[in-house]
């Protein structure tokens, strides 16, 4: 499972509770936490230079998520 959320978003608590939840439960968890970053920081990324560093960051961790489900297609 691979997460991300920012340091000024109301549900960061929430998102925290869950990823260590499931560490928990035995799962494989990456969590980046944006710091500086609004809750909704990706309509930003076009106007912003932190808020597209953010948004390439979650692009990268997306990609990084289809790779692990390929390989694990692949065994």
């Amino acid at each position: 499972m691979i997460s991300a959320t920012v340091h000024m978003d109301p549900c960061l608590d929430d998102c925290v509770m869950f990823a260590k939840r499931l560490k928990e439960l035995g799962k494989k968890v990456n969590m980046d936490i944006l710091k500086g970053l609004p809750h909704g920081f990706l309509n930003l990324a076009i106007t912003c230079k932190e808020a597209h560093e953010g948004s390439v960051l979650c692009a990268q961790r997306i990609a990084d998520l289809f790779k692990e489900i390929e390989m694990c297609e692949l065994l």
